[in-house]
């Protein structure tokens, strides 16, 4: 299972930066395996890479080691176009 590591620089008050500070943590403590909220049956979590591939999905095998899947393999509405692509730029322009 793959890890997720997020860091923020930490700020001296005259903005000078003093350090980092930094969390590691499994993808699988992040997002169980099967999260599904309350908004419906449809509606659940998963993880991309830059480049559009699937990091944690519901239908991708726990045996899977191969982490070349695109997103597209399960996400195949052309509605979901633009939100792919905005999640691979991380949602910036």
């Amino acid at each position: 299972m793959p890890y997720i590591y997020l860091c923020k620089q930490i700020h001296k008050s005259d903005i000078s930066v003093f350090g980092a500070t930094c969390l590691e943590m499994l993808l699988s403590n992040l997002f169980g395996k099967h999260t599904v909220y309350e908004h419906g049956r449809h509606t659940y979590s998963f993880v991309i890479d830059g480049t559009g591939n699937t990091i944690l999905h519901p239908n991708l095998p726990e045996s899977s080691a191969v982490y070349d899947i695109p997103i597209e393999t399960f996400e195949r509405g052309t509605h979901l176009s633009p939100v792919l692509e905005s999640m691979k730029r991380c949602g910036l322009h």
